[in-house]
């Protein structure tokens, strides 16, 4: 086991008592298979499983009467790779301190593949997402490691040539509103098709089903942990056809959402200001988000169906869930990355699991995404891991009155792009750091610029009414309660890492700003808006706390 700060020291200490105790209330002897299939980028108010008015996610809603639906699940953070360190680890981003300007994940954080490969599981990923890799250190513990993208340590890959032809598949010859559109005529088209092979949740299928008939072949009869990250509903967003059809129906926006600009730069240029979007071009956009979800659910929903086939489904604990949501015009802004609404954390989370989670049940009570990691600790037979912001969800009954998401570090590049065309916009607020706190229906919103906000989510889901200067002592309360919870917390301190930790740190580094040779996973940073000098003109401080006390 890894060398650990002494605070934060995670220590398993008499395994096979605990493992004896845990199992047979999970009422088997074998520790179960564990799966999580992660839809990136997907905000659980559009799917139709949480009540959204267009057949987004049918064959997921079916499988969820199987499972158990948590409507109130909340991410750690608005992007990728804090909030997986999160739901990896099961530390909050002070303490994990992997972000914008620190794109890598400390070797002596114990992941949760690496605590299970420990006691005996065969461990793999499927990844479509430059930002859940190995270059980065997020997947440590995953013993098989495939991605739909090309990656230093695996430039021919077993499904990089499926992954592009299952994108280009869909593709829509007319379509002109994305970087992956045959009609594009922005800038980065041709880039964008030879690097991303986003859309390949099929191709995860066969990835996985492949592993375990390996597996079969082989005659293991060990468990296993596998983790799918699926890109359809992250931006460039390519819809099949069918999906368009099936979830959007009215021909008209359709053929708007083939017509509208909706690249990153150019929603980006919406949103400070410098580009007009009409009321129905937004409504377009939205849909196909919308439609997007509905390939996920289609290829979710197949690999589901397979595995019940194999007779695997039942011994497995399935968890669908995401790492984030998406802003589609609301607050005046699309994409993720600089704000804390629920729009970015509130994000589906379901569990299929006969043995411990019943079917057909809905949790009200709030939840977090970092939750996940002492759950399949605790159902893999493990005792719990101190020193964790995270809390099992096996056979809970009494929740957290006090739920955080931070974010630390906002991501500049391509706001540093906007400001570099646009050098009289104010960039100020794409620089906050942020804390968001919930106490029952209660929601502040803390900035590092005082721009606070308090809304009381019950009355107002869409976080319209700021109440923070109407209810000043609801919002100290809850400010009271953020700095409590900071208090707790170990900080993320870089002179502990190791050697290797050091030289990738260096390494990424350079390559995000340019000064190391070009690979396919630095091209594929720059045009997803992860990389570049992120210059703003305006000063920059990544603390690690957003609350209360990085005021004191």
């Amino acid at each position: 086991m890894r060398t650990v700060r002494a605070a934060a020291a995670l220590l398993i200490v008499g395994f096979g008592a605990a493992g004896a105790l845990l199992f047979p209330a999970c009422g088997t002897s074998r520790r179960p298979n564990v799966l999580v299939v992660l839809w990136d980028t997907t905000r659980a108010d559009h799917l139709s499983l949480y009540g959204y008015g267009r057949p987004t996610t049918p064959r997921l809603d079916a499988f969820a009467r199987e499972a158990t639906v948590y409507e109130r699940a909340t991410s750690r953070g608005t992007w990728t790779l804090p909030s997986h360190a999160a739901m990896f680890t099961g530390l909050a981003e002070t303490t994990h301190g992997a972000m914008a300007h620190n794109m890598w994940l400390d070797n002596r954080h114990e992941t949760l593949a690496e605590r299970l490969r420990g006691v005996g599981y065969d461990t793999f990923a499927f990844t479509a997402n430059i930002i859940v890799s190995p270059e980065n250190n997020v997947l440590q513990g995953f013993d098989i490691v495939e991605s739909s993208y090309p990656r230093p340590s695996a430039p021919r890959g077993r499904y990089l040539k499926p992954s592009r032809t299952a994108t280009r598949r869909k593709l829509v010859p007319r379509d002109a509103s994305n970087e992956l559109g045959p009609a594009f005529v922005g800038s980065s088209g041709e880039t964008w098709d030879k690097a991303v092979f986003k859309d390949s949740a099929p191709v995860a299928h066969r990835a996985l089903t492949d592993f375990i008939d390996e597996r079969l072949a082989s005659a293991a009869d060990r468990p296993w942990l596998a983790y799918l990250n699926l890109m359809e509903a992250h931006s460039p967003r390519v819809p099949s056809m069918a999906a368009r059809r099936a979830v959007i129906g009215d021909e008209s926006l359709i053929e708007l959402g083939l017509t509208t600009d909706a690249s990153v730069a150019g929603l980006m240029t919406w949103v400070v200001g410098k580009r007009t979007l009409e009321a129905e071009q937004i409504r377009a956009i939205e849909a196909v988000y919308d439609a997007s979800l509905r390939d996920l659910d289609d290829a979710t929903g197949d690999l589901f169906d397979d595995l019940r086939a194999r007779g695997v489904l039942d011994d497995t604990v399935v968890v669908v869930v995401s790492d984030h949501g998406e802003l589609l015009g609301q607050h005046g802004m699309f994409e993720h990355r600089y704000a804390m609404w629920d729009d970015l954390l509130h994000v589906p989370l379901v569990i299929r699991y006969p043995r411990a989670f019943p079917a057909g049940k809905r949790v009200q009570e709030r939840v977090t995404t970092a939750d996940l990691f002492s759950t399949v600790i605790e159902l893999a037979g493990l005792p719990p891991v101190e020193g964790v912001a995270s809390t099992s969800l096996v056979g809970r009954s009494t929740f957290e009155p006090f739920v955080v998401a931070q974010m630390l570090d906002p991501f500049s590049f391509m706001m540093s792009r906007m400001h570099e065309l646009y050098p009289d916009v104010d960039m100020r607020p794409y620089t906050r750091t942020y804390c968001a706190a919930w106490q029952g229906d209660w929601k502040l919103i803390y900035a590092s610029d005082d721009d606070h906000h308090l809304f009381d989510t019950a009355t107002d889901p869409g976080e319209l009414v700021d109440r923070y200067a109407s209810e000043t002592a609801k919002a100290s309360e809850l400010e009271a309660g953020l700095a409590a919870w900071e208090s707790r917390l170990v900080v993320h301190d870089p002179e502990l890492r190791d050697e290797q930790d050091r030289r990738m740190v260096r390494k990424h580094e350079a390559r995000q700003s340019g000064g190391a040779p070009e690979g396919p996973d630095a091209e594929m940073l720059k045009q997803l808006g992860y990389a570049g000098s992120g210059d703003l003109g305006v000063p920059q401080l990544y603390p690690s706390f957003c609350g209360p006390r990085a005021r004191q």
